[in-house]
């Protein structure tokens, strides 16, 4: 998934892979929003597991 791409590089450049909900990457996409959407459906019970398994990976501190 590209978004979760952008995720792994933003974190590599900030240190965390907590965007805040405005945050937009340099091409215009909507990062904060986009994580902001996942958390619901994590909490929703609406996230697939290979996407929990994905976000596992990408950070032990990123709440969802």
């Amino acid at each position: 998934n590209a978004k979760y791409d952008l995720l792994v590089t933003y974190k590599k450049e900030h240190g965390n892979a907590n965007p805040e909900w405005s945050y937009k990457t340099p091409d215009g996409v909507a990062l904060g929003n986009w994580l902001i959407d996942e958390r619901k459906a994590k909490k929703a019970g609406r996230m697939e597991q290979g996407k929990l398994k994905i976000t596992s990976l990408i950070s032990d501190k990123m709440v969802l």
